[in-house]
């Protein structure tokens, strides 16, 4: 979750979308199975892909795991630091860090 907020927020570099089965009138989605744009006014059944801005991902983010402010403030800071934040699951921990990538 950390990476994927950083990514979104900090580098733009990713866009994370969201299925939605009612759009709301006037908003641009696209659609699930195609990929193509659709309208809330053209389309009323199926399924929609809606694109997350930070604010919306940030709460997505919370409401998957309620230590999420606490695990991302520790995240962004290794990353300004320098070093190299991936998951500690493996050895009972938040985070494992790496002066390098961890296949160098």
């Amino acid at each position: 979750l950390e990476e994927s907020f950083f990514l979104q927020h900090v580098l733009c570099c990713l866009r994370v979308k969201t299925a939605v089965e009612q759009p709301q009138a006037g908003q641009e989605y696209k659609e699930a199975e195609t990929g193509e744009p659709s309208t809330a006014h053209t389309r009323q059944k199926g399924t929609f892909l809606k694109e997350l801005d930070s604010e919306a991902l940030w709460q997505a983010c919370c409401s998957i795991r309620a230590s999420f402010p606490t695990s991302y403030v520790a995240y962004h800071q290794l990353k300004s630091k320098g070093w190299l934040p991936r998951s500690g699951l493996l050895y009972g921990t938040d985070f494992t860090l790496y002066q390098a990538h961890p296949s160098v």
